[in-house]
């Protein structure tokens, strides 16, 4: 099985916790981080991600929902600017961690990212 720290802190490890418990027999081999694994390939065979996977011959059930949230200090703030709801964030610095949803998509809750400064994620 393979997945993000974050789930695996939060949701997997308590999950794989309580499946031990009631099936002591089963061997689990937990591989965390942001390479998605190749399921098609047998790099593993499950994957707990936050987004679906391209592939659309693989069998996907969703979790639940994750909520993410944008801050900045009131220096930055009074800086650039207090980011207007439904007008993008152009002209914002994002930084974001490897496999946040502004690496796999155009928007960022719901905001188009073009014209973003471009900023190195955290690693």
């Amino acid at each position: 099985m393979t997945t993000t720290e974050a789930l695996a802190d939060q949701l997997v490890a308590p999950a794989i916790a309580g499946l031990r418990q009631a099936h002591p027999e089963l061997q689990l081999d937990l591989i965390v981080g942001v390479r998605s694994l190749d399921i098609a390939r047998r790099e593993a065979d499950l994957a707990v991600r936050f987004a679906r996977p391209s592939v659309s011959e693989l069998i996907c059930r969703k979790l639940g929902e994750v909520g993410f949230s944008l801050y900045a200090s009131e220096r930055y703030l009074a800086k650039v600017g207090v980011p207007k709801r439904g007008q993008g964030l152009a002209g914002c610095d994002l930084i974001t961690f490897t496999g946040a949803p502004a690496a796999i998509s155009p928007f960022f809750m719901g905001e188009s990212l073009e014209g973003r400064a471009q900023c190195a994620p955290l690693r």
